[in-house]
Protein backbone atom coordinates (compact mmCIF):
# COMPACT_ATOMS: atom_id res chain seq x y z
CA UNK A 1 0.00 0.00 0.00
CA UNK A 2 1.34 3.47 -0.95
CA UNK A 3 1.97 5.83 2.00
CA UNK A 4 0.48 9.33 1.88
CA UNK A 5 3.02 11.92 0.87
CA UNK A 6 3.22 15.51 2.07
CA UNK A 7 1.32 16.66 -1.06
CA UNK A 8 -1.40 14.05 -0.50
CA UNK A 9 -1.91 15.47 3.03
CA UNK A 10 -2.12 19.02 1.67
CA UNK A 11 -4.74 18.01 -0.90
CA UNK A 12 -6.70 16.11 1.79
CA UNK A 13 -6.83 19.10 4.14
CA UNK A 14 -7.54 21.45 1.26
CA UNK A 15 -10.74 19.57 0.44
CA UNK A 16 -11.79 19.39 4.12
CA UNK A 17 -11.55 23.17 4.67
CA UNK A 18 -14.64 24.08 2.57
CA UNK A 19 -16.55 21.24 4.25
CA UNK A 20 -15.87 22.49 7.78
CA UNK A 21 -16.38 26.11 6.71
CA UNK A 22 -19.84 25.22 5.42
CA UNK A 23 -20.66 23.46 8.71
CA UNK A 24 -19.50 26.50 10.66
CA UNK A 25 -21.67 28.78 8.52
CA UNK A 26 -24.74 26.63 9.14
CA UNK A 27 -24.02 26.60 12.89
CA UNK A 28 -23.67 30.39 12.95
CA UNK A 29 -26.95 30.91 11.07
CA UNK A 30 -28.76 28.50 13.38
CA UNK A 31 -27.20 30.12 16.44
CA UNK A 32 -28.19 33.62 15.30
CA UNK A 33 -31.74 32.50 14.75
CA UNK A 34 -31.83 31.04 18.26
CA UNK A 35 -30.45 34.26 19.77
CA UNK A 36 -32.94 36.49 17.94
CA UNK A 37 -35.99 34.63 19.22
CA UNK A 38 -35.83 35.94 22.79
CA UNK A 39 -35.32 39.49 21.46
CA UNK A 40 -38.51 39.28 19.41
CA UNK A 41 -40.50 37.89 22.34
CA UNK A 42 -38.77 39.83 25.12
CA UNK A 43 -41.25 42.24 26.70
CA UNK A 44 -41.78 40.88 30.21
CA UNK A 45 -42.07 44.26 31.91
CA UNK A 46 -44.62 45.56 29.38
CA UNK A 47 -46.72 42.41 29.70
CA UNK A 48 -46.84 42.97 33.46
CA UNK A 49 -47.61 46.66 32.82
CA UNK A 50 -50.55 45.57 30.66
CA UNK A 51 -51.82 43.56 33.63
CA UNK A 52 -51.49 46.66 35.82
CA UNK A 53 -53.26 48.89 33.29
CA UNK A 54 -56.03 46.29 32.88
CA UNK A 55 -56.63 46.18 36.64
CA UNK A 56 -56.53 49.97 36.94
CA UNK A 57 -59.07 50.44 34.14
CA UNK A 58 -61.48 47.94 35.69
CA UNK A 59 -61.21 49.64 39.08
CA UNK A 60 -61.80 53.07 37.55
CA UNK A 61 -64.80 51.80 35.61
CA UNK A 62 -66.38 50.55 38.85
CA UNK A 63 -65.50 53.82 40.60
CA UNK A 64 -67.15 55.96 37.92
CA UNK A 65 -70.26 53.76 37.94
CA UNK A 66 -70.61 54.47 41.65
CA UNK A 67 -70.05 58.18 41.07
CA UNK A 68 -72.85 58.10 38.47
CA UNK A 69 -75.28 56.49 40.91
CA UNK A 70 -74.44 59.10 43.53
CA UNK A 71 -74.92 61.96 41.04
CA UNK A 72 -78.38 60.56 40.23
CA UNK A 73 -79.25 60.71 43.92
CA UNK A 74 -78.22 64.37 43.93
CA UNK A 75 -80.43 64.94 40.88
CA UNK A 76 -77.43 65.87 38.77
CA UNK A 77 -78.55 63.83 35.80
CA UNK A 78 -76.11 65.22 33.26
CA UNK A 79 -73.15 64.66 35.59
CA UNK A 80 -74.41 61.10 36.04
CA UNK A 81 -74.50 60.66 32.23
CA UNK A 82 -70.93 61.93 31.97
CA UNK A 83 -69.79 59.49 34.63
CA UNK A 84 -71.49 56.62 32.80
CA UNK A 85 -69.67 57.58 29.60
CA UNK A 86 -66.33 57.68 31.44
CA UNK A 87 -67.10 54.34 33.15
CA UNK A 88 -67.78 52.76 29.75
CA UNK A 89 -64.59 54.30 28.34
CA UNK A 90 -62.54 52.73 31.15
CA UNK A 91 -64.29 49.40 30.63
CA UNK A 92 -63.25 49.48 26.98
CA UNK A 93 -59.67 50.32 27.97
CA UNK A 94 -59.65 47.20 30.14
CA UNK A 95 -61.04 45.15 27.24
CA UNK A 96 -58.30 46.36 24.87
CA UNK A 97 -55.59 45.52 27.43
CA UNK A 98 -57.14 42.08 27.94
CA UNK A 99 -57.20 41.49 24.16
CA UNK A 100 -53.50 42.28 23.86
CA UNK A 101 -52.58 40.08 26.81
CA UNK A 102 -54.55 37.15 25.38
CA UNK A 103 -52.90 37.68 21.99
CA UNK A 104 -49.63 36.91 23.79
CA UNK A 105 -51.01 33.85 25.57
CA UNK A 106 -51.72 35.50 28.94
CA UNK A 107 -55.09 35.49 30.69
CA UNK A 108 -55.61 38.81 32.51
CA UNK A 109 -55.98 38.69 36.28
CA UNK A 110 -59.23 40.16 37.60
CA UNK A 111 -58.43 42.58 40.44
CA UNK A 112 -60.24 42.97 43.74
CA UNK A 113 -62.15 46.26 43.69
CA UNK A 114 -61.09 48.93 46.17
CA UNK A 115 -63.38 50.13 48.93
CA UNK A 116 -64.43 53.69 48.29
CA UNK A 117 -65.91 56.49 50.36
CA UNK A 118 -68.07 58.72 48.18
CA UNK A 119 -68.74 62.34 49.03
CA UNK A 120 -70.69 64.85 46.99
CA UNK A 121 -70.53 64.90 43.20
CA UNK A 122 -68.27 67.96 43.29
CA UNK A 123 -65.92 66.06 45.61
CA UNK A 124 -66.01 63.01 43.36
CA UNK A 125 -65.15 65.20 40.37
CA UNK A 126 -62.03 66.39 42.20
CA UNK A 127 -61.09 62.79 42.93
CA UNK A 128 -61.74 61.80 39.32
CA UNK A 129 -59.56 64.60 37.97
CA UNK A 130 -56.71 63.66 40.30
CA UNK A 131 -56.95 60.02 39.15
CA UNK A 132 -56.96 60.95 35.45
CA UNK A 133 -54.00 63.29 35.85
CA UNK A 134 -51.96 60.49 37.45
CA UNK A 135 -52.81 58.19 34.53
CA UNK A 136 -51.98 60.77 31.86
CA UNK A 137 -48.91 62.46 33.32
CA UNK A 138 -47.31 59.51 35.07
CA UNK A 139 -48.67 56.04 34.48
CA UNK A 140 -49.19 55.88 30.72
CA UNK A 141 -46.15 58.04 29.98
CA UNK A 142 -43.98 55.53 31.88
CA UNK A 143 -45.69 52.54 30.27
CA UNK A 144 -45.06 53.98 26.81
CA UNK A 145 -41.36 54.56 27.54
CA UNK A 146 -40.91 51.01 28.80
CA UNK A 147 -42.76 49.50 25.82
CA UNK A 148 -40.55 51.55 23.47
CA UNK A 149 -37.41 50.24 25.16
CA UNK A 150 -38.70 46.68 24.82
CA UNK A 151 -39.71 47.35 21.20
CA UNK A 152 -43.28 46.21 21.92
CA UNK A 153 -44.88 48.29 19.16
CA UNK A 154 -48.44 47.02 19.69
CA UNK A 155 -48.34 48.08 23.32
CA UNK A 156 -46.81 51.48 22.48
CA UNK A 157 -49.64 52.23 20.04
CA UNK A 158 -52.30 51.03 22.45
CA UNK A 159 -50.94 52.96 25.43
CA UNK A 160 -50.71 56.14 23.33
CA UNK A 161 -54.33 55.86 22.17
CA UNK A 162 -55.64 55.17 25.66
CA UNK A 163 -53.57 58.03 27.08
CA UNK A 164 -55.22 60.33 24.54
CA UNK A 165 -58.64 58.94 25.45
CA UNK A 166 -57.92 59.63 29.13
CA UNK A 167 -56.95 63.17 28.15
CA UNK A 168 -60.43 63.59 26.67
CA UNK A 169 -62.00 62.26 29.89
CA UNK A 170 -59.89 64.74 31.85
CA UNK A 171 -61.15 67.68 29.75
CA UNK A 172 -64.80 66.69 30.21
CA UNK A 173 -64.43 66.14 33.95
CA UNK A 174 -62.61 69.46 34.39
CA UNK A 175 -65.39 71.27 32.55
CA UNK A 176 -67.95 69.61 34.84
CA UNK A 177 -66.00 70.63 37.94
CA UNK A 178 -65.67 74.21 36.71
CA UNK A 179 -69.49 74.28 36.50
CA UNK A 180 -69.96 72.65 39.93
CA UNK A 181 -71.35 69.51 38.26
CA UNK A 182 -74.23 71.48 36.71
CA UNK A 183 -73.43 70.77 33.07
CA UNK A 184 -75.71 71.10 30.07
CA UNK A 185 -77.28 68.14 28.34
CA UNK A 186 -75.21 66.60 25.52
CA UNK A 187 -75.25 63.21 23.81
CA UNK A 188 -72.39 60.91 24.73
CA UNK A 189 -70.84 58.53 22.19
CA UNK A 190 -67.96 56.20 23.04
CA UNK A 191 -65.58 54.77 20.46
CA UNK A 192 -65.27 51.00 21.04
CA UNK A 193 -61.81 50.97 19.47
CA UNK A 194 -60.12 53.17 22.08
CA UNK A 195 -62.78 54.46 24.50
CA UNK A 196 -62.62 58.05 23.23
CA UNK A 197 -65.73 60.03 24.26
CA UNK A 198 -67.50 62.24 21.74
CA UNK A 199 -70.33 64.68 22.48
CA UNK A 200 -71.70 65.13 18.97
CA UNK A 201 -73.00 62.91 16.18
CA UNK A 202 -71.45 65.21 13.58
CA UNK A 203 -68.05 63.48 13.70
CA UNK A 204 -67.56 60.87 10.97
CA UNK A 205 -64.69 59.05 12.66
CA UNK A 206 -62.93 58.85 15.99
CA UNK A 207 -60.23 61.55 16.10
CA UNK A 208 -58.08 59.23 18.18
CA UNK A 209 -58.11 55.81 16.46
CA UNK A 210 -60.15 56.63 13.30
CA UNK A 211 -62.88 54.04 13.91
CA UNK A 212 -65.96 54.85 11.80
CA UNK A 213 -68.99 56.70 13.15
CA UNK A 214 -71.16 53.62 12.64
CA UNK A 215 -69.25 51.82 15.41
CA UNK A 216 -69.80 54.46 18.12
CA UNK A 217 -71.85 53.47 21.18
CA UNK A 218 -74.50 56.02 22.11
CA UNK A 219 -74.92 56.23 25.88
CA UNK A 220 -77.37 59.10 26.36
CA UNK A 221 -79.81 61.20 24.37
Amino acid sequence: MRQMTFFDNVRFHFFLVPFFAALAGIAMLYGCGQEQKPQQQASPITLENLQTAYAKSLKYSAMYARFAANAEKERLKEAANLYRAVARSEELHAARHADLLRAHGIEPRTPALDSLTIGTTVQSLKMALSSEEIEIESMYSNLIRTAELEKFTEAVNQFEKIKSSDGRQNDLLKEALDKNAKITKVPYFVCPGCGYILTSDKTDECPNCHSGKGQFEKLSA
